[in-house]
């Protein structure tokens, strides 16, 4: 309690770089000059100077320094005693101080001087050699009483100075919040503008508390490789009642609100981190939104609302990439690296020369992959230096020499074209009136404006033509699911014999890592209506939806082999020879809910196909 901390951020160390935060004031440069600080990190002990333990001839010590110089004053007495207490209004953010100053002795100046600093506790952010996370502790925010303090005019024995400052804190000091909780101050007193006499830390009182009040921090990675998110929001109380349970919710783009119930107990002050649960599929674009709502339902009328921004990782469906390198003064500070998704190094390099430009190959394997890049000194690539991830000329990955001081880490993806397949699996198909061609992609489709594919714009990226890709063009109906991942291809007249047709994707569709897609064919046999099978009755499924156990049903003149059943994909998930015409099924797997291919063989070959719907 006889030891005082103010930790002033000034000089070259504290100017911020590459997004760091800026946690210097209006005050500090003026304290350098007044300490001859020459080198850092540096301090002074009541602005005294102290021979032989001195940096340059002022009252700045380096470190080593510091324990000989505060036992020194320790051992001194004053002449003046300070009793000061303060407290916050948490409604109008003012801070209001009452000192008091008891001389009990003359002081050797007929004036001394009031400093009041206001310091702020347990802001995380860059430390140069420590890191982005460094917890910053008393950190200056603003001096209430100015630059050197405010005159105190009676400084002889048995005199009482006493006198009440106010301030109100803004919300943040160099857009770095200012958070009314970790605030204390600093009182103490100077014989003019250099010698400090003596001083106290006051912990202020937090006054007219809200009921309830909440600061929010959402928590997401700023880049995704695929649509799929669990994000956490960071929940702080800054009220006084207790709370006990919060309805969250949040919404990614449009998609759908995923609502979540937390429950348990949160006091002012504390706070709580809230995991919530992975929101369904949904198409990741270049730049995407995310909301959060947080509402308690005894104060129906505050809603906290925040958001925030992700990306898509850069893709590429090259393997042979180079990395290019660009060195600044100081080359052999610079190291980079590539990993995978499992954190095992691919590449790596390092031993560069000064400002000099390098490339190196790498040969990397379809995957999620992250590029790293290094400097040991802690502050970048200085000149305009880089680390970029490149196919040929085309840059992948820019990572600038002055976006980071100790490292930084850029994601990317090496991929392949979206994987298109086709049902029936056969090629065939028996009755245009109850069968469609499904077309089934691994990732969302969009046209060459980059637009979602729709129902309207799949018919125009799509061509069904008789015997040939130049044929005679067929009527269809497109029907695209919300991902746009299946197409559903219904043809709008039967033929009257069997016939040849040509689907063909065209006019450039783009999937969802920018790949381009163009000219995909496949060919289908339609067969003419089969009166001995197609007439008898229709192929019927109930229930349908089902829970995977169901009955197929045809009529009884039928002549039945084998049920299949397949994904919309195509992947086979069930097989049974059968010859009854009502058949009962039990899926021996647990399926996901969906669409699914039900496929009868008949015993003279031909095939009927009807879809079952699994809840």
């Amino acid at each position: 309690g006889r030891v005082v901390h103010l930790n002033v951020h000034a000089g070259g160390f504290a100017d911020p770089t590459g997004g760091q935060p800026d946690f210097r004031t209006p005050f500090g440069a003026s304290l350098v000059n007044q300490a001859d600080v020459n080198a850092y990190p540096a301090g002074t002990v009541n602005r005294h100077f102290f021979k032989d333990l001195d940096m340059n001839g002022g009252t700045a010590m380096l470190r080593e320094s510091w324990t000989a110089a505060a036992n020194e004053i320790l051992e001194q007495p004053s002449y003046v005693n300070i009793g000061a207490e303060a407290e916050i209004d948490l409604t109008t953010r003012e801070v209001s101080v009452f000192v008091e100053a008891y001389y009990t002795n003359n002081s050797p100046q007929a004036t001394n001087k009031l400093n009041i600093a206001l310091l702020q506790n347990n802001t995380v952010g860059f430390q140069a050699g420590e890191g982005e996370e460094y917890v910053h502790m008393r950190r200056l925010l603003h001096l209430l009483t100015g630059q050197w303090g405010v005159d105190i005019e009676n400084t002889e024995t048995g005199s009482l100075y006493s006198q009440t400052f106010t301030y109100t804190i803004p919300e943040d000091f160099n857009s770095i919040d200012a958070v009314l909780e970790d605030m204390e101050l600093a009182v103490y007193i100077a014989e003019g503008n250099q010698e400090v006499i003596t001083g106290i830390k006051v912990q202020p009182v937090l006054v007219n508390m809200p009921e309830y009040q909440l600061s929010l921090t959402p928590l997401f990675p700023e880049e995704l490789y695929e649509g799929g998110l669990s994000p956490a929001l960071n929940i702080k109380s800054k009220g006084g009642e207790t709370i006990n349970s919060l309805d969250i919710s949040y919404q990614i783009n449009d998609n759908q609100i995923v609502n979540h119930t937390w429950e348990g107990e949160l006091n002012y002050g504390e706070e709580v981190e809230v995991t919530l649960p992975e929101s369904p599929d949904f198409i990741l674009y270049n730049n995407n939104t995310i909301s959060f709502t947080v509402e308690n339902e005894n104060y129906p009328d505050n809603s906290y609302s925040i958001s925030g921004e992700f990306s898509k990782v850069p893709a590429t469906i090259e393997k042979d990439l180079t990395v290019e390198i660009k060195t600044d003064g100081y080359g052999s500070e610079t190291t980079w690296a590539i990993l995978d998704n499992d954190n095992q190094l691919i590449a790596n390099g390092d031993s560069y020369g000064n400002n000099q430009i390098y490339t190196e190959n790498v040969s990397l394997e379809i995957g999620n992959h992250r590029l790293v890049a290094h400097d040991s000194y802690g502050d970048g690539i200085e000149g305009g230096g880089y680390v970029r991830l490149k196919n040929e000329d085309e840059i992948i990955i820019d990572i600038a020499g002055n976006s980071f001081t100790n490292h930084k880490i850029k994601y990317f993806k090496v991929t392949e074209p979206a994987i298109i397949s086709f049902l029936p699996e056969n090629g065939v198909i028996g009755n245009v009136q109850e069968e469609s061609i499904i077309i089934q992609s691994d990732k969302s489709l969009f046209d060459d404006n980059w637009i979602l594919l729709d129902n309207e714009l799949a018919e125009n990226h799509i061509s069904l033509n008789a015997g040939q890709a130049d044929g005679e063009q067929i009527g269809f109906t497109a029907t695209v699911d919300e991902l746009a991942k299946t197409i559903e291809i219904s043809i709008n007249e039967a033929p009257s014999n069997e016939q040849d047709i040509v689907l063909t994707l065209s006019n450039i569709i783009h999937d969802e890592d920018e790949v381009a897609l163009n000219d995909i064919s496949t060919s289908f046999t339609i067969s003419a209506t089969n009166a001995s099978v197609q007439n008898l009755a229709d192929f019927n499924i109930f229930p349908n939806p089902s829970s995977g156990e169901f009955q197929i049903k045809l009529p009884e003149t039928a002549r039945v082999e084998k049920i299949d059943i397949y994904s919309v994909a195509g992947m086979h998930l069930f097989g049974k020879e059968i010859t009854s015409t009502n058949s009962a099924i039990k899926l021996n797997i647990k399926q996901p809910q969906g669409v699914y291919i039900v496929k009868v063989t008949m015993e003279n070959g031909e095939i009927l196909t009807n879809r079952l719907i699994i809840e």
